[in-house]
């Protein structure tokens, strides 16, 4: 979980960085989904 929480605070910062948000978004739940399902 402390994973999850990192990537939600880099998400937030890249969205108010001015990225591309889609992609961010995109590549950040598929990160996150990677992580949950290495750690079930």
């Amino acid at each position: 979980m402390e994973a999850a929480a990192a990537a939600g605070r880099l998400l937030g910062e890249r969205l108010k960085a001015g990225h591309d948000r889609v992609a961010v978004t995109q590549a950040m739940q598929a990160k996150m989904m990677a992580k949950f399902s290495a750690s079930v």
